[in-house]
């Protein structure tokens, strides 16, 4: 009993000696009266109890100091599970805008590898050798030439002995330069270039036009072009409309979740309940603010009201200083984000009771809501004071007053700069 335990305090050690000393003598008395073996074998089982017991007592003790080590630690994984669904709306939003990327970069590369063929097919049908075109601006001008030299037409026309119309037939008259300028700058190529590397579909007509020489006179048929029509949206392309129908059914579950936690304490809900078309009304609920307005409120009134079970509140019996409490370690919490930010989270509480009329919530539109909803305070800057006579100098030689013209436009200027008012005479 000499090597007892540290937490023993020394009267609880003085009281201990005390009863080994009793012990002890009690034992020389036994030895004494000559008892049996049973006896003594009791004693020694008595005293292995006690050291036992001593050992278990400062194993407690050790124990009991890591309570708050442990409690500690499940504070901080309560409050990391807390923001986990912030974090993980957070992610899938960054997820959606990097497939939307990726979708349009992929377009873009299809778009521009289009480009890159119609340009090398313009190109090559450049390349080709432009004798037609030459020999179609000789025949043009040959022809000009013809009909502005009068005594060259006569020339001709004594020498062929009347032979001059059939030859002019026989040049222009039987030749189509159709064939030669489709091939080089053809409008229906380079529109057929021009749709394969682009979103438009092939028009139904294309603009076609017929040289033909017929009697000396150029005509020209045309065809109406038709506007080019947009193709439909290609396969597998996120749209903005895809987006919002998934951010609505997100909303509609976290909606439903929300009202089944708090239909007992709101008005709406209990009378929506008592209603045949009920469902349909509440369905209706988040119509009046946009998908993503409505996302942010019910993600924000949902970490809330989960810091606020988390501190022990209670529906039934809101207190509101434990109210206050989770708002403010919602707010002000280590992994804050726009959805915890205390502007937000008071906008979405207030949006929240006005939309379900919830009664037993408090006064969200009180002092103390206010004050931790309000930002820091910034420095305060006022204007630097300036003299009387400085004052009176811009409106006496204001364009209203008098004075030179060089005074007047400084004056103007010092009154448009500092808002002076001119003296009222």
């Amino acid at each position: 009993m000499e090597d007892e335990p540290a937490p023993y305090s020394p009267q609880l050690r003085a009281v201990l000696q005390d009863l080994d000393r009793e012990v002890r003598q009690f034992d020389l008395r036994l030895l004494e009266a000559g008892l049996t073996d049973d006896v003594r074998g009791l004693c020694d089982r008595l005293y292995d109890l006690e050291a036992e017991s001593a050992a278990q007592r400062a194993e407690i003790s050790r124990l009991h100091g890591r309570v708050p080590r442990l409690e500690d630690q499940v504070h901080q994984g309560r409050g990391w599970l807390l923001h986990l669904p912030d974090r993980t709306t957070a992610l899938e939003e960054a997820t959606q805008k990097l497939a939307i990327k990726v979708r349009s970069l992929v377009t873009l590369l299809r778009e521009t590898l289009s480009e890159t063929v119609a340009t090398l097919r313009i190109l090559i049908l450049r390349s080709l050798p432009q004798r037609p075109w030459m020999l179609l601006n000789q025949m043009q001008k040959l022809r000009s030439f013809l009909q502005r030299s009068s005594i060259l037409a006569a020339y001709i026309a004594r020498r062929s002995g009347g032979r001059n119309t059939s030859f002019r037939r026989a040049c222009f008259e039987h030749f189509n330069f159709s064939d030669y300028a489709a091939g080089i700058h053809s409008p229906s190529t380079q529109l057929e270039l021009y749709v394969e590397g682009t979103h438009l579909a092939r028009p139904e007509g294309v603009l076609e036009v017929q040289f033909s020489f017929s009697g000396g006179l150029q005509r020209a048929t045309t065809h109406r072009l038709h506007s080019p029509a947009l193709r439909a949206a290609a396969d597998g392309v996120l749209t903005s409309k895809d987006n919002h129908k998934a951010c609505d059914e997100r909303n509609k579950v976290l909606f439903d979740q929300l009202c089944r936690s708090h239909g007992a304490y709101s008005e709406v809900l209990q009378q929506l309940a008592s209603s045949r078309e009920g469902t349909v009304i509440q369905s209706r609920l988040l119509s009046k603010v946009s998908d993503t307005t409505a996302a942010r409120y019910l993600r924000s009134v949902q970490l809330f009201f989960c810091a606020f079970e988390e501190l022990g509140g209670n529906m039934d019996a809101i207190d509101q200083s434990l109210f206050l409490d989770a708002f403010f370690a919602l707010s002000r919490g280590s992994e804050s984000g726009p959805l915890s930010n205390s502007i937000n989270v008071l906008k979405a509480l207030r949006w929240y009771k006005k939309l379900l009329a919830i009664s037993c919530l408090p006064d969200l539109y009180g002092t103390a809501f206010s004050l931790l909803s309000s930002p820091a305070g910034q420095e305060k800057r006022e204007s630097i004071p300036l003299p009387l006579s400085f004052c009176s100098f811009p409106g006496a030689h204001s364009p209203f007053g008098q004075g030179k013209p060089g005074r007047q436009d400084l004056g103007g200027l010092l009154l448009g700069r500092y808002r002076c008012q001119p003296p009222l005479c």
